[in-house]
This record gives structure tokens, C-alpha cells and sequence, in this order.
């Protein structure tokens, strides 16, 4: 498995489930996780968002100065497109791999955005109301740009230093209902994601079993 791979190659935290609510007018589920610089010189955490089943979804590298510590919304992510890109001047991701991301957590469909077509035959991930999966946290040589990794090209930019550190928080109906550390799971073979049994969200909408036709390229907020 890719992630398998990648985390046997580099100093890898992982937050080990996220539950997000995707209605517009709903922030009842978040996930908040924060990641801190121990170092003394700037780092460059590459994010990967990965589906319940392992599928990579989306990646972005953050700038940390030293000593720096960030915070990152995974509703702010997933629903309204904010991320803190040091490569891009615009901090936001673009609406066409959104709704690929958004798409992919919920329905567990395949979107290639190199071809046409939505593939729900073979399934990336399980049905939620919820985007839900995991994330990673890598450290790397360079800012390079936010795509969807369906090619690990990053690998050989991984770095084996283990200068992060971080804490997450599953919030839930008003409520904190998960907490911890990142863990450091490089180089061990542990599972990476796991489901809580968390309480239902009185607001969240039955998913599609497709999600509808994507932005065509081109297409802005």
C-alpha cells in the first residue's frame, strides 16, 4: 500500500481519524490538529489527506519557522478550501480538487482528474454523511505544489528528521470527544486509521452514492 510505503520512509505523524461535516450551514464535526517546529531553522510539513481506505485525496506543504506552531482546520480544509500553501500566494485550494477530495471522503467513488468520468465500481473509501479519513504529516526538502499524490513524485523530498510534534482534537456536537498526540508511526507497521463510535450529528444529510459532475477546469470561487 502507498501509505504503507511512504511511512516506512520518512518521520511520519499521523492523525489517526478525521470526521468532518460538509454541509454548508453545518459545523457541528471538525477536527482540529496542530503541528509544531522543536527546531531552531524553518520546516516544510507536507499535509496528505488519505480516505479510510488508504487512497491518497489531496497533499499541500506549510511553511514552520522555527519554533513555530500551526493549527489546521480539517472542515476549513475539506469544506471551504483553506490551506496555508507556501508554494501558492492564494491559500486556497483549487475548487476542482475540492470537490474531487470532498467527493472521494463521502461517497468513497474514484475521481481521476486526468480523465473524464467517475469510477464507483472501484470504491477508494467506505459511504459516510461525514468526509471522513486520515492525515499525514511529513517532513520535506522543498515547497513544492498542492496536487492530488495519485504519483508519490514527494517520496525522495521525505526527510527522516523527527522535528515535529502535535495534538488533535475530534469536535463533536458542542463537544470535545477525542483527543492526543500525533503519534510517530515511521517505519512501524501499525494501522494508521481507526473508527470511533461517536454520537450522531442531528444535521448531516444522507450521502449520494455519486457525487455530482465536477467543475469543469478553469473554474474559480
Amino acid at each position: 500500500m502507498l501509505a504503507a510505503l511512504l511511512l516506512g520512509a520518512a518521520a511520519t505523524l499521523v492523525v489517526p481519524y478525521f470526521e468532518v461535516s460538509i454541509e454548508p450551514e453545518n459545523r457541528n464535526f471538525d477536527t482540529r490538529f496542530t503541528i509544531t517546529n522543536t527546531s531552531g531553522v524553518p520546516q516544510r510539513a507536507r499535509i496528505n489527506v488519505w480516505t479510510d481506505r488508504g487512497h491518497p485525496v489531496l497533499y499541500y506543504t506549510t511553511l514552520l519557522d522555527a519554533h513555530d506552531t500551526k493549527t489546521i482546520s480539517m472542515r476549513d480544509l475539506v469544506v471551504d478550501g483553506i490551506a496555508d500553501i507556501c508554494a501558492s500566494p492564494r491559500g486556497r485550494v483549487p475548487i476542482q480538487l475540492l470537490e474531487a477530495m470532498r467527493c472521494q471522503l463521502t461517497t468513497g467513488c474514484n475521481i481521476d482528474l486526468s480523465a473524464p468520468g467517475l469510477d464507483c465500481i472501484t470504491r477508494v473509501g467506505k459511504r459516510h454523511a461525514h468526509a471522513i479519513g486520515y492525515v499525514t504529516v511529513d517532513v520535506i526538502a522543498d515547497c513544492m505544489d498542492l496536487t492530488a499524490p495519485d504519483i508519490p513524485a514527494y517520496a525522495a523530498q521525505m526527510r527522516a528528521e523527527r522535528v515535529l510534534t502535535g495534538t488533535f482534537e475530534q469536535i463533536g456536537n458542542g463537544a470535545v470527544l477525542a483527543k492526543g498526540p500525533l503519534v510517530d508511526r515511521a517505519g512501524r507497521s501499525v494501522p494508521m486509521f481507526f473508527k470511533p463510535r461517536f454520537p450522531r450529528d442531528p444535521m448531516a444529510r444522507r450521502p449520494p452514492r455519486r457525487c455530482p459532475p465536477i467543475s469543469p477546469p478553469g473554474t474559480h470561487y
